[in-house]
């Protein structure tokens, strides 16, 4: 009894001192291999990340993407595979060529009623916008427009501005361009996501009135319409026109 006592004792010794040792937080930290990327936004820094985990079949359980310090940490991963994800970020993290700028403006027109008042702060049509009255005029036929307000916005990649309607000075409005990508020719851009909201007043008294557009590509010299924000007897229209200009390097 006595002898079987002792080889369960030694037994249960020989496997304590064999059990591994729980992980320090210095042995995990030692463990991981970070890399900053430098020259790559948010946005395609994930889409790199995606696109060496299938290269290198690196589960996405040990890289991941640390978006506040910009890093992508490996872990669990053989030094040699890890090696092998860290030369492709390397590869692939490099500077970018400069993009275009766009300016974009915006006329805010409104069409009003027939018999009803011009909104107040309203200003005559520029002659710049009559194609676009024009246009407008084939399906609204007996509204008087007029121009609200102009706003000059430019653009690398995205963008929102806020705005006072003049004469009005308690509404307030917001134009908003998603991320912008020039074509190949340069002469036309696609807009994600562009949207304009107006309020009649500022704070939660009035409702948020919006009209928006998923996606949009829009040509030099085109006088592109986004329609329409009812306001009372006049509604609201929003006539985009783009200018493409050269990177700089």
């Amino acid at each position: 009894m006595n002898k079987l006592l002792l080889v369960c004792v030694l037994t249960a010794s020989a496997v304590a001192q064999q059990a591994p040792k729980p992980a320090s937080v210095e042995d995990a930290i030692k463990n991981n291999i970070t890399y900053e990327i430098k020259n790559l936004d948010d946005l395609h820094s994930r889409a790199l990340l995606d696109m060496i985990q299938t290269l290198t079949g690196v589960s996405v359980f040990n890289m991941g993407y640390n978006q506040a310090f910009h890093t992508v940490v490996i872990h669990g991963v053989p030094p040699a595979d890890a090696a092998k994800v860290v030369e492709l970020f390397k590869k692939y993290d490099v500077p970018q060529p400069p993009k275009p700028e766009v300016e974009f403006t915006a006329y805010l027109v409104s069409a009003t009623s027939p018999g009803s008042p011009a909104p107040t702060g309203a200003r005559p049509v520029p002659p710049e916008l009559q194609s676009a009255i024009t246009q407008m005029k084939q399906t609204l036929v007996d509204r008087t427009y007029a121009l609200r307000d102009v706003q000059v916005t430019r653009v690398v990649s995205e963008s929102s501005i806020d705005g006072v309607m003049p004469g009005t000075p308690a509404s307030v409005y917001n134009l908003t361009y998603g991320r912008i990508k020039v074509q190949p020719d340069a002469k036309s851009v696609q807009i994600a996501n562009f949207s304009f909201t107006y309020k009649a007043c500022p704070g939660d008294n009035c409702p948020k009135l919006q009209m928006s557009t998923s996606e949009a590509t829009i040509r030099e010299g085109q006088k592109l319409v986004f329609g329409k924000i009812q306001t009372g007897s006049s509604d609201m229209y929003v006539v985009l026109t783009a200018k493409i200009e050269a990177a700089q390097q």
